[in-house]
């Protein structure tokens, strides 16, 4: 698609279409400026919705649309994160980067206002793929959607060591405790009670 992007502003120059050519020219830009590291779009029951962003010299990130709920993030915001967890307190969470706000000109605040603007001319970024976490930790099956999340992140390259060391770690991942083992964790601090 940027290739014949290119060769129609090429054309439109060659024209004296200016104008127009600049309209293209931007738009090759913008649409450089991110390159999603997978083609599955997630979504949580909340919906947040997650995508991977390759970026220059920090490879696949994790973006996800902000609820608005906590935080510093508003609802809308594009935030980075690195997967989910469980604290040592027994609570689900979603690990955010360092960076969740990202600091001024740098590509993580450049990615986040790009797809606010993508979302702004195209409409919103659409899941292609639901997590289930609405039953909480109290139910096996959320546990798994928890390793098939995180097993996503591993799989686009944006793990990182840190992430790795929150709470319980990447559950379903090679850094992490299988599902089974998080399942079996569960049971015994009281998460899950066995009927």
């Amino acid at each position: 698609m940027i290739k014949d992007l290119i060769l129609l502003a090429n054309a439109l120059d060659k024209k004296g279409f200016r104008k127009e050519a600049d309209f293209v020219d931007a738009l090759i830009k913008r649409a450089s400026d991110v390159e999603f590291a997978s083609t599955r779009i997630l979504e949580d029951e909340e919906g947040r919705i997650f995508v991977a962003i390759k970026l220059p010299d920090y490879g696949s990130k994790i973006f996800y649309k902000s609820t608005g709920k906590g935080g510093k993030s508003k609802a809308g915001d594009w935030v980075v994160m690195n997967g989910i967890t469980i604290t040592l307190d027994g609570d689900m969470w979603y690990i955010k980067d360092p960076d969740k706000t990202p600091p001024k000109g740098s590509w993580f605040e450049r990615t986040a206002e790009t797809l606010a603007q993508m979302e702004e001319k195209y409409g919103p970024i659409r899941s292609n793929e639901m997590i289930g976490l609405a039953l909480g930790l109290s139910h096996p099956f959320t546990y798994g959607e928890i390793a098939k999340f995180n097993q996503w992140v591993e799989e686009v390259g944006a793990i990182t060591s840190d992430a790795a060391k929150k709470g319980w770690g990447l559950i379903g991942t090679s850094v992490g405790p299988s599902e089974e083992e998080a399942i079996d964790m569960a049971k015994r601090v009281g998460l899950i009670r066995e009927s």
